[in-house]
């Protein structure tokens, strides 16, 4: 299971996204990200996010 908490994107939040494919969370990211803090996900972040998503430890 792959995770990323908003927090670490640097939004002032507590969500966690999880899910079991990189691509799975950039896209619930991405909605997350519209929907809450109305931001749209450029490239560049896209890229900067994708170094920010880690397994999740059990």
């Amino acid at each position: 299971m792959k995770v990323l908490h908003c927090q670490d994107v640097g939004f002032d939040c507590a969500g966690i996204i999880r899910a079991q494919h990189e691509s799975d969370i950039l896209e619930l990211l991405a909605q997350h990200a519209e929907l809450v803090h109305q931001v749209k996900l450029t490239p560049e972040l896209v890229e900067r996010i994708k170094r920010l998503i880690c397994d999740e430890a059990y």
